[in-house]
Parts: structure tokens; C-alpha cells; sequence
């Protein structure tokens, strides 16, 4: 999640605020996958249709416009090695941006992606997997 949250900080997440509110695009949360515990921000809710097109958030078939847009979804190439593949002319890392078909966020679905868009885990995940809304106050 960096920018917005540093490795090693400290948060704290409000595990009531879903009780008495709905999720809202933009909402920091912190989730709960198979892998473990996530930060992520919620970038799509339940009914609306999602798609990343060259590395661009589409949500309705409108472009995500947050202050992260720019931060575009990719992926890091590598060889058959696992070694990051670099530009021969400046010796940069190899980013492909990602495009994904449209799809339609089912009740109890949200989209969330971390803000560190080039390589955050994104994807669609259950409202009951909301363990609470981060409070960064």
C-alpha cells in the first residue's frame, strides 16, 4: 500500500464501521485471503463492472480518476529463471501493463487493488472477507 502506508507502520483497522456503514470506493481495509491478511483499497462494489485495460482501472466503463491513476496495473517479466527481464539500453526493469476482461461484481463482491498499482495483488474478493476500515488518524 505504499505511498499511503509505509512498510513496518503501525494501523489500526475499525472492525464496528462495517456494521453501521457501507464499503465505499476508496475505503482503505484491511481483508482476509488464504494467504493472510491484506491491505487494499476497495475499488469496486458490489453491481458495478470492472475491467483493467492497458494497465487502466475501468470501473462502468469509466476510468478510475484518483489520485493513484496513473500508478498503472502491470506485471513484472521474467526469464524461465524467474530472473526479472531488464532493458538492454537502460538496464530497467520489464513491466507489461495488464489488461483483463470486463467483469461484473456479484452482491457481496468488491474489487480492491493495493495503491502501489505496478505491483499490488488485485482482484475481487467478499465483503464478509472485510476484517475492518484502516483508520490512519
Amino acid at each position: 500500500m505504499n505511498p499511503t502506508l509505509e512498510d513496518e507502520r503501525i494501523i489500526l483497522a475499525n472492525k464496528v464501521f462495517y456494521k453501521i456503514a457501507e464499503p465505499e470506493r476508496g475505503d482503505v481495509v484491511l481483508i482476509s485471503t488464504s494467504s493472510g491478511l491484506l491491505v487494499k483499497r476497495i475499488m469496486g462494489l458490489s453491481g458495478e463492472k470492472i475491467q483493467i485495460v492497458n494497465g487502466y482501472i475501468f470501473v462502468n466503463d469509466i476510468l478510475i480518476n484518483d489520485k493513484f491513476k496513473n500508478e498503472r496495473v502491470s506485471l513484472l517479466l521474467v526469464d524461465e529463471n524467474e530472473k526479472p527481464l531488464r532493458n538492454w539500453e537502460t538496464d530497467g526493469l520489464i513491466y507489461e501493463y495488464v489488461t483483463e476482461k470486463p467483469i461484473t461484481l456479484k452482491k457481496g463482491q468488491i474489487f480492491v487493488i493495493g495503491d502501489n498499482r505496478g505491483i499490488s495483488w488485485h482482484g475481487v474478493t467478499k465483503k464478509e472477507n472485510i476484517i475492518g476500515k484502516i483508520m490512519f488518524h
